[in-house]
């Protein structure tokens, strides 16, 4: 009802022919007002009209937008939204990491790479688009690739110390290993770094890649190690329940 109320008030105002310095704000407002009342396409078309190049406050308000189409499933307005935003405020990472992380909702992660791979040749440091790719490539069945991007954000976390990070990331990396069908090499990895596993990570990691090898005995061993661990871990638990069976 009040969304209803701000059109109409914004369409009297245009009415009165507003100043320049104006149509701006009042375009917002109609925009919002209209992705409230489910009308998204009009929103978006509407931000097409008075968006600019470096129009922070529009961009916001098309990021909200996009927030609110998420909310209510509609993916493709909620990537159109962003793909406007970006076009607005190009040099934002958040803005693009959102619209990568919509386009893998909408099963393209084909694109959601290519959007990240973007933002890397430009900021080659950007770790946070560095694991969303490694996540978008996986996303896009591409398995191998997706365990090398880990791999490298393992290195990179080590080169700054951050060890206890690069074990963890290169150990998501083995579990994509294995994923791919690469239980030996998934194995390799967990094993260098089972001697000091706090969390469990790498006897689970080994547990899987053993029971994938045909290693029952080994593999529950492991995962029985796992779960001392990690309670309650739902892979652990199916996979030592498999090999009980």
């Amino acid at each position: 009802r009040r969304a209803q109320q701000v059109r109409d008030a914004v369409q009297q105002a245009r009415q009165d022919d507003p100043a320049p310095e104006q149509r701006r704000p009042l375009g917002r407002a109609d925009a919002w007002a209209q992705a409230l009342l489910g009308d998204h396409a009009g929103a978006i078309a509407s931000a097409r009209s008075w968006l600019g190049l470096q129009d922070r406050e529009g961009a916001e308000l098309l990021v909200r937008l996009a927030v609110l189409a998420v909310r209510r499933e509609d993916l493709p307005s909620a990537s159109q939204a962003l793909t406007l935003a970006r076009r607005s405020m190009p040099q934002d990472p958040q803005v693009l990491r959102d619209l990568a992380a919509v386009e893998v909702a909408r099963g393209r992660g084909g694109a959601a790479v290519a959007l990240l791979q973007q933002r890397l040749a430009l900021a080659p440091d950007d770790d946070a688009a560095r694991i969303d790719l490694a996540g978008a490539l996986a996303a896009a069945g591409r398995l191998e690739d997706a365990a090398a991007a880990w791999r490298e954000l393992a290195a990179a976390a080590r080169a700054r110390g951050e060890e206890a990070l690069a074990r963890s990331h290169e150990l998501r990396g083995a579990e994509l290993l294995l994923e791919a069908g690469h239980p030996r090499a998934a194995l390799t990895v967990a094993e260098a770094l089972g001697g000091d596993d706090p969390d469990g990570h790498a006897a689970l990691v080994a547990g899987l890649a053993l029971a994938a090898l045909r290693r029952p005995a080994e593999a529950r061993a492991a995962l029985r190690d796992a779960l001392l661990r990690r309670p309650g871990d739902l892979r652990a638990e199916q996979a030592l329940a498999a090999l009980e069976r």
